[in-house]
């Protein structure tokens, strides 16, 4: 499918008929071209070659004049002006898919991600944006260059988007202009709102991205990445924060730096709910040190006098206690037990809210067992052992000898396999100096996962897999543009799980934006625009989002369909 692209060098603006094409012996994609013209000071002037393209420049800025031109080429080669091609006899039609325009519009205004987008990047280049976020939300999972095709079929905020307007917009975007609408964006939420934090990995295969470096890979793909930070509010559910980190930097290490930009930002104090990685001495210092409040699991590895205090809380029977029983709390038909110890840490008053279940007792012993017996099989068979558990397992718990006359001989030492039975198991702590309630500390706790699932959105229905971005700079404008269409993407989650009556078809949000991008929008000449019937999963998209209707733009029938939507006439 070919597509007019705009190429603009000094003064002028050079066009161009692009086809795409793909080698059918190399699977390479590629493009050819053919020069049409250039515009100087709004004149075209254009190539012969500009006459076999006359579809590309219906329905530019320029369409007047290339029929104009067309007319004088004719009368410079025929005698018969009767027959020449005449800009009156062509029909100015738009026939468009305009549903994710319609939805994704709504949201964007609904959310003030518009006006903030405006304000900070101009229209020209907010409109770009948006065109890109909307390509993203639909989560198809295709590369952003697509946008360029996609484009051509859908009424958006920027029309007919070429891979150089795409380019263009990922270079336009700066770095601080991202900080100062992060900044914004994020005073749009209450102090009081309590945000969840995590981070990811994000493979890469550039080598030419300062911050592609090899750590730990939450995919276990054997690439460099780079470390995504998010937050998550937890009322409205939506991310409000993220951040682009080296691939080698651990969890721990992160806190101090994104708590002292919030800081500066005039942003910090705020409620954080943190996962047990970024637990550490030092973490919480920084913390009190910015007066964050803070809920976050204690791993036992780097506060082994937690666990110590813990099993002694367990031996005197604390744990049995009628008063230390969460009632309506349960972990598989498990009770769970909780004693809270009240510290003073330099200063500050924090809850230690130590947990007991016999579900992780029960748990820990079915993984050990497994693990043991796994690793059991392997040596047997002497069978490489990769994992780093199980290679701790083998050398502590297994003696392996192996002689000419015997063979290979395995003996398990039994008192080592107890030892690691009877380490932490059934034993939680969560430390905060917000709740003093363990019930809500232990809620908060797990609502957690909200980060995790916006992470496993971003990889597995966004193309956010794998970066194929070769520059640091286009980096962060491409994750910028993955992060707003997050935001639509738990815009349309919540509503889909707030929204009492709609088609039972929609389950997902994938479907959502299926079901919606077909709607189309025709306009002939000077006549009034008009939206095509909508299809029953059409009319419960739009009235589940309350989305306002032109009254102008839709037939009598479906206006009675559309009476639960507010309308603007």
């Amino acid at each position: 499918m070919a597509y007019l692209s705009k190429r603009k060098h000094n003064e002028s603006t050079y066009l161009y008929a692009c086809e795409d094409y793909t080698d059918p012996v190399t699977k390479k994609r590629g493009k050819t071209q053919k020069y049409l013209g250039k515009i100087i000071s709004n004149i075209c002037h254009f190539s012969d070659e500009a006459v076999n393209w006359s579809e590309l420049f219906i329905g530019t800025d320029f369409e007047e004049q290339y029929w104009r031109w067309r007319k004088y080429q004719a009368a410079q080669t025929s005698p018969n002006t009767d027959e020449l091609i005449s800009l009156n006899q062509i029909l100015n039609c738009i026939d468009k898919n305009a549903g994710i325009d319609l939805l994704c519009n709504s949201q964007a205004k609904r959310l003030e991600l518009t006006d903030l987008l405006s304000q900070v990047f101009g229209s020209e280049l907010s409109c770009r944006i948006l065109t890109l976020v909307f390509f993203c939300a639909r989560g198809k999972r295709e590369p952003l260059y697509s946008a360029s095709i996609w484009s051509k079929d859908e009424i958006l905020p920027a029309e007919d988007l070429t891979e150089n307007d795409i380019a263009k917009t990922l270079a336009d975007i700066s770095p601080s202009q991202i900080l100062q609408f992060q900044s914004m964006w994020l005073k749009k939420f209450p102090r009081e709102d309590n945000l969840s934090l995590d981070i990811t990995s994000v493979s890469s295969y550039s080598r030419e991205i300062a911050d592609v470096m090899w750590g730990y890979n939450r995919d276990r793909e054997n690439l460099p990445q780079i470390n995504l930070l998010m937050m998550i509010s937890m009322s409205s559910k939506l991310p409000v924060w993220h951040e682009i980190l080296p691939g080698a930097i651990s969890d721990i290490s992160t806190v101090e730096d994104t708590f002292k930009l919030l800081h500066d930002l005039g942003d910090s104090p705020r409620n954080i709910v943190f996962d047990r990685g970024f637990a550490s001495a030092y973490n919480f210092a920084i913390l009190h040190k910015y007066k964050c409040k803070y809920t976050c699991g204690i791993p036992y590895h780097n506060f082994q006098e937690l666990l110590q205090e813990a099993k002694e809380l367990y031996n005197s029977g604390e744990f049995l206690k009628p008063e230390n029983i969460l009632s309506d709390y349960e972990f598989n038909n498990a009770p769970i037990s909780c004693v809270t110890l009240i510290r003073s840490i330099g200063g500050h008053r924090v809850y230690d809210h130590m947990f007991y279940t016999d579900y992780f007792v029960t748990k820990d012993l079915n993984e050990i067992t497994r693990r043991v017996k796994r690793v059991h099989d392997k040596l047997k068979k002497e069978l490489p052992i990769t994992d780093p558990v199980d290679e701790i397992i083998a050398s502590t718990c297994f003696v392996v000898k192996k002689t000419p006359k015997r063979g290979l001989t395995i003996k398990s030492l039994p008192e080592k396999i107890q030892d690691l039975m009877e380490v932490s198991s059934g034993f939680f702590t969560i430390r905060t100096n917000v709740f003093k309630d363990p019930k809500e500390a232990l809620r908060y706790s797990s609502l957690r996962d909200g980060v995790e699932k916006r992470f496993d959105d971003l990889k597995n229905q966004e193309d956010m897999k794998r970066l194929r971005i070769h520059t640091s700079h286009n980096m962060r404008s491409r994750i910028f543009i993955q992060f707003l269409a997050q935001i639509l993407r738990c815009d349309a989650l919540n509503q889909l799980e707030n929204s009492k009556e709609h088609d039972t078809r929609l389950k997902t949000v994938n479907d959502i934006y299926m079901a919606i991008e077909s709607l189309r929008l025709v306009k002939v000449d000077s006549h009034r625009a008009f939206y095509k019937y909508p299809t029953k999963m059409q009319q419960s998209v739009i009235r589940m989002f309350s989305i306002p209707t032109d009254n102008s733009k839709w037939s009598k029938n479906c206006k009675r369909e559309l009476t639960d939507c507010d309308t603007t006439i």
